[in-house]
């Protein structure tokens, strides 16, 4: 129904038809599809905290995690995460610094 609706010239129509039982119909599939949405994000965002995924973090705070996590134990195979968040944390304190070169 929500793709028949953006396919034609409905919703334009309906814009000023509010109360209409095709309205209310439209706007109650609309409601359920934002519902089934939400239900798969917060899924997907579950599913990615459990499976351990791990991914390069975006502040130097996140880096400096990182890399402490890494230096704290070295044995734990973090996939080069704490190696990399000690450079990038490196790399940016000597480029905020000033004393970075190319």
């Amino acid at each position: 129904m929500v793709r028949n609706c953006l396919n034609t010239d409905n919703c334009f129509t309906m814009r000023f038809q509010g109360n209409s039982p095709q309205a209310m119909s439209l706007a109650k599939g609309i409601q359920q599809k934002m519902l089934e949405l939400q239900d798969k994000c917060a899924r997907a965002v579950s599913n990615t905290e459990h499976s351990g995924v791990r991914r390069p973090a975006h502040t130097i705070a996140g880096k400096l995690e990182q890399a402490q996590r890494w230096l704290t134990n070295p044995a734990v195979d973090d996939k080069g995460l704490g190696w990399y968040g000690s450079v990038l944390a490196i790399y940016c304190n000597k480029y905020y610094r000033g004393s970075y070169s190319v």
